[in-house]
């Protein structure tokens, strides 16, 4: 489990100074800037030569763009991931079959936690919601009249976040997110390939 990103918490400056106040601090406000973010890639790495004439990606995983679900306003969906990788690390050195990146699950999932209560509630920050990610992935190696086989890796991680994160923070938190699932599904699946596709290996 990937430890709680503690951030420091922002400080909201207001005025009881009527409406001529309030509208001189808006007209001061400052906007936030969304953060940039680098693409995943992972072309540094070797590549994973399989005996197969061309590759393809295919999802089944429908994400449902509503909440609880926000993998879609992540800065990188997992989904996005899993394709880079299978751009940067397959590589097709045969000519018969088909190698096929399945993406199954990669979903994220936003839970709110409990909240310390009364008074030791408002000197406490609590973390308010719990990031459950889930990515499933499998590469098979197909054609018909031919021998073929498969290789999967299923990844789940959790995050919490505290209650005083700014969106900024919480863009970031979800980037490394993705970052750490995909460390973990880019390890577990070659050696899954290594272990069940070892006959279409080049």
């Amino acid at each position: 489990m990937v430890e709680p990103i503690t951030r420091r918490r922002a400080v909201v400056l207001t005025a009881g100074a009527g409406l001529a106040g309030a509208a001189g601090l808006a007209g001061c406000s400052v906007p936030v800037v969304p953060q940039r973010f680098p693409n995943l890639t992972y072309a540094h790495l070797d590549p994973i030569v399989l005996d197969v004439g061309d590759l393809a990606v295919d999802t089944a995983y429908e994400p449902p763009f509503r909440h609880p679900n926000v993998e879609h306003e992540m800065p990188v969906p997992p989904e996005r991931a899993v394709r880079q990788w299978a751009a940067d690390r397959l590589r097709a050195g045969g000519r018969l079959r088909r190698g096929v990146t399945v993406i199954k699950q990669a979903s994220v999932v936003e839970e709110p936690l409990d909240r310390t209560a009364g008074v030791a509630g408002l000197l406490t920050t609590d973390q308010a919601r719990r990031y459950v990610a889930v990515l499933e992935v499998e590469v098979r190696v197909e054609s018909p009249g031919l021998e073929g086989g498969f290789a999967q890796a299923r990844i789940e991680r959790t995050q919490t976040a505290p209650e005083d994160q700014t969106l900024n923070e919480r863009d970031l938190l979800l980037f490394e997110l993705t970052e750490a699932l995909m460390t973990d599904l880019n390890r577990e699946l070659e050696k899954s390939i290594r272990a069940h596709l070892a006959p279409f290996l080049l």
